[in-house]
């Protein structure tokens, strides 16, 4: 599949996608393809640990991925780093059709913040759509919403904190 991007007129990027380490979004830093293919329901060994090559703002959400004959291998510093390493490894599992491939995924978010705001006062949204943007933005990695709750200048909801 050749995919074809076009920003404000100008052709950007022009890429052929091969497989479905091809189509991971968004794309790790590093993709290591090994030889073979196994099922997903292999055991996941979880490791705390630093991932060597990590930006410093970003750290606690980097993570390296496994998967291999013997099993799949998670190291990651903290559970939000473990969490998008699972999130890499459904997508994976969805794209590959029942087989992973072997591989090793080495991936850190660029940004401390990514993601999305939701103005209901402008669009309203059913509590079910929430939840499904919600879920969504958990698959894409993204770590921040931004509800907009109303254009009112004052707030009228007592807090007693």
């Amino acid at each position: 599949m050749r995919v074809i991007l076009l920003i404000a007129g100008v052709l950007v990027v022009s890429q052929v996608v091969s497989g479905p380490l091809d189509e991971l979004l968004p794309r790790p830093r590093s993709v290591e393809v090994r030889e073979g293919a196994v099922t997903p329901d292999l055991p996941i060994c979880v490791t705390r640990g630093p991932v060597s090559g990590a930006s410093a703002r970003t750290a606690d959400e980097a993570y390296r991925l496994t998967v291999g004959p013997d099993g799949i291998a998670i190291l990651s510093q903290t559970e939000k780093g473990e969490r998008f390493a699972r999130a890499t490894l459904a997508q994976l599992a969805k794209l590959s059709n029942g087989k992973l491939p072997c591989c090793e995924i080495t991936d850190w978010p660029e940004w401390p913040w990514r993601g999305l705001m939701h103005d209901c006062g402008r669009n309203y949204l059913d509590l079910a759509s929430i939840k499904k943007i919600l879920d969504l933005m958990a698959v894409y990695k993204l770590n921040l919403f931004h509800w907009h709750l109303t254009d009112y200048y004052g707030w009228r909801l007592e807090s007693k904190l």
